[in-house]
């Protein structure tokens, strides 16, 4: 009996490689395990550090690994997989959501993808804007609160343009361009 032993190369349920194994040879008879090929994915070369192997049609082919978000939208990957092909699959989705326009989605089953941020609607932009344009006005209604105690030294004059001023910071809603196009009020100098 003779015995000798061949590298193989490991690919998962989706056929993606793997890892690389060694395989024992009895008497010529190739003891091989499932899901095994003694083909290596990327034939007499070097592995390419950019593309994912998989193995199809009893043949391994290549496929370029996603460089952007774009080319992750659609692909969705199982939290449960620890297959290599998975594990970076799950790290290129983390990496590419934080582009712009693009963020991270867990199912319901806690896989993991990557969606387009949908455009704001009009409706949506204006709702947003008029929450930004209220929240600086009750900031700079709260900036002048101090002026109004009436144990805070203040003259008429300075107490009069004070509460002109918030009024005028009340009537920013009644505005004709609010909250698009907003004239903010100028601060009194006693304020300053």
């Amino acid at each position: 009996m003779t015995t000798s032993f061949r590298q193989a190369f490991k690919f998962d349920a989706a056929g993606y490689f793997d890892h690389e194994l060694t395989v024992q040879v009895v008497d010529g008879q190739v003891l091989m395990p499932p899901s095994c090929s003694l083909d290596s994915p990327w034939g007499s070369g070097a592995q390419d550090e950019k593309k994912f192997y998989r193995f199809t049609g009893g043949r391994w082919v290549s496929e370029a690994k996603p460089n952007k978000a774009a080319d992750l939208v659609d692909v969705v990957v199982s939290h449960e997989s620890m297959t290599p092909h998975d594990i970076e699959l799950r790290e290129l989705i983390k990496k590419f959501a934080q582009e712009e326009g693009y963020r991270e989605k867990r199912g319901q089953d806690l896989s993991w993808s990557i969606e387009r941020i949908p455009e704001k609607t009009a409706e949506e932009k204006r709702a947003e804007a008029e929450q930004l344009a209220r929240s600086k006005r009750d900031a700079l209604l709260s900036e002048s609160d101090y002026y109004l105690q009436p144990d805070y030294p203040s003259t008429p004059e300075g107490l009069n343009a004070v509460k002109a001023y918030r009024t005028a910071l009340r009537d920013v809603p009644q505005q004709e361009g609010f909250p698009l196009s907003v004239e903010w009020p100028v601060k009194p100098a006693v304020l300053k």
